[in-house]
């Protein structure tokens, strides 16, 4: 282990540094013959995707949400069936969401008067109803 530690010392590097130095993108991107604009766009775009609303997002990560999207969601599933009672479990298995985060939700959506939680055990939620609203 001294032996590694002294060579990245050596090198002008930090142990558990793997990024290449200077000189070893010097002598990658050789400045034999002329330049290809193309050849390094893959490189740059390496480990990155473009989401659908443009925003870059690095691979293996997960997309945010803006605030108050994952109530909306949960509202707008509500909408879609007014006449069925869901867990938040099934719910969060149908929009593929936090089981936590949509318990969550469904808590905020019953003080707020839109959803209603019609039994207990389990707990199951559903839009709530004209006459509750008013």
């Amino acid at each position: 282990m001294t032996v590694i530690n002294n060579w990245y010392t050596n090198c002008g590097r930090v142990a558990g540094d793997h990024r290449p130095s200077e000189d070893d993108q010097a002598d990658e991107s050789g400045s034999d013959g002329p330049a290809d604009e193309n050849a390094s766009a893959p490189q740059a775009d390496a480990g990155q995707q473009t989401a659908e609303a443009g925003a870059i997002i690095l691979l293996g990560e997960k997309k945010r949400l803006v605030p108050g999207a994952l109530r909306q969601m949960v509202i707008d599933h509500l909408q879609a069936h007014p006449d069925e009672a869901f867990t938040a479990t099934k719910i969060s298995r149908l929009i593929e969401k936090s089981l936590g985060a949509i318990a969550n939700s469904l808590a905020t959506l019953v003080k707020q008067g839109i959803a209603e939680q019609v039994s207990d055990r389990p707990r199951t939620y559903r839009l709530a109803t004209t006459e509750n609203n008013g």
